[in-house]
């Protein structure tokens, strides 16, 4: 038995992928025999079932639960200077000493606010552990070369989303190619999978194929004024582009006689109890304004995801930035619905030949995309059928087996 310590950001969300990620691949290692841990906020509405939850208080050396620009620019300065960064080495100090005391045989430490400047004080507590350094997102660019080669020379094996993020940080610091390795993201396809869509017997069409069971994708044989369904999920800010795709949809609507219809799900910050922000009033009044069918529904739980996206014809993932990996591209595909994504960033490993992509400020270009999908339902079920077959690669037990193998526990 290995005993499997998961460290997410400190002051986690509930609905932050991440404590998604540390939730998925915990199950997958506590079903392989595994006792696994996660560091945990104790004020925050976190908990991981089925997992040993070690709640510290992280605002002991964090009371405001973030740091100002000065302080982030002194923690910079120090590091390049060969220094301990104060703030960040602080705030992680409660987890340091939880763990310790929890001794684990695996350490996964996930990167962001300079995690991994904090690896050679994880060493000390921890000498005998394997300690993986995981990376869902780029790195800072507060980081020195010298700052990283020096903190990671204490990691085991750093561990990388998609080959977007490692060539993205062997650009930085090739010294540490021999460190660093790729590890998919993964899809639970016990809950994202083409199954029948909850509560939707009743609306089946009279026409329907008798032999039409669970699984059976019928879009493709929709009426050619049955809306075409639009989602985006994910969170709701400016980096995802979910202004883009309404942009994109005002478009298409001059170009396709198929009424289009769109359903964006998600917050600004992963609760749905969190009041709009400017930018999430500013969607609302863009769907009206240009007169478009668009329903907005807040951060929903993944049962409830899972038939937001078998309902829709096409998934859009209309990212501005650079996405690490996609998970919500992947979760798409695992439901069988087809897929249109930015070539951005780690976009394209998801969807591979089986996405079309666009890029998402090209409004455009990408109405056109999507006025062309609605008007060619044998396309959108090929690819539809393309992403299935694809998905079947991502998993998260897959991925806690390959964490396993490179640390030398498998």
């Amino acid at each position: 038995m290995v005993r499997v310590l998961h460290v997410p950001l400190p002051l986690s969300r509930r609905g932050n992928t991440l404590v998604g990620v540390a939730s998925e691949l915990g199950r997958c290692q506590l079903a392989a025999g595994d006792d696994v841990g996660v560091i945990v906020s104790d004020n925050r509405d976190v908990h991981l079932d089925g997992l040993d939850n070690l709640a510290v208080d992280y605002t002991l050396h964090c009371p405001r639960e973030w740091f100002t620009r000065t302080e982030r620019l002194r923690d910079d300065a120090a590091g390049r200077l060969d220094r301990r960064r104060r703030h960040t080495g602080d705030l992680y100090l409660p987890a340091i000493a939880a763990a310790a005391d929890w001794r684990p045989d695996l350490l996964l430490l996930y990167e962001g606010l300079s995690t991994a400047t904090t690896v050679p004080a994880w060493r000390r507590a921890l000498p005998d552990a394997r300690i993986v350094l995981y990376m869902h997102s780029p790195l800072a660019r507060g980081y020195g070369r010298a700052e990283l080669v020096r903190s990671l020379s204490d990691a085991d094996v750093v561990v990388f989303v998609s080959d977007f993020l490692r060539s993205r940080f062997l650009e930085r610091v090739p010294a540490l190619a021999g460190v660093s390795v790729v590890v998919e993201n993964g899809v639970d396809q016990t809950l994202f999978h083409p199954g029948e869509v909850a509560g939707d017997d009743a609306d089946a069409p009279a026409d329907a194929p008798a032999d039409a069971g669970p699984g059976a994708d019928t879009r493709g044989d929709q009426a050619p004024q049955d809306p075409f369904d639009l989602l985006f999920v994910g969170q709701m800010a400016p980096h995802k582009g979910p202004h883009l795709l309404l942009e994109a949809m005002a478009v298409a609507t001059r170009l396709t006689d198929v009424p289009l219809r769109a359903t964006l799900v998600g917050s600004s910050a992963y609760d749905a109890g969190d009041r709009l922000t400017g930018y999430e009033q500013s969607l609302r009044s863009l769907a009206a304004s240009a007169d478009l069918d668009v329903e907005f529904v807040p951060f929903v739980p993944k049962d409830e995801l899972a038939d937001r996206y078998r309902r829709a014809s096409v998934s859009c993932v209309p990212s501005v930035f650079d996405e690490p990996f996609g998970l919500v591209a992947a979760e798409a595909m695992a439901c069988g619905t087809a897929l249109v994504a930015s070539r951005r960033g780690g976009l394209p490993e998801v969807g591979g030949d089986a996405a079309r992509y666009v890029d998402p400020e090209d409004s455009a270009s990408f109405g056109a995309l999507l006025a062309e999908l609605a008007g060619d339902p044998d396309q959108v079920a090929s690819m539809a059928a393309a992403g299935l077959t694809r998905s079947a690669r991502f998993t998260w037990e897959r991925a806690a087996r390959r964490i396993s193998e490179v640390v030398g526990l498998g």
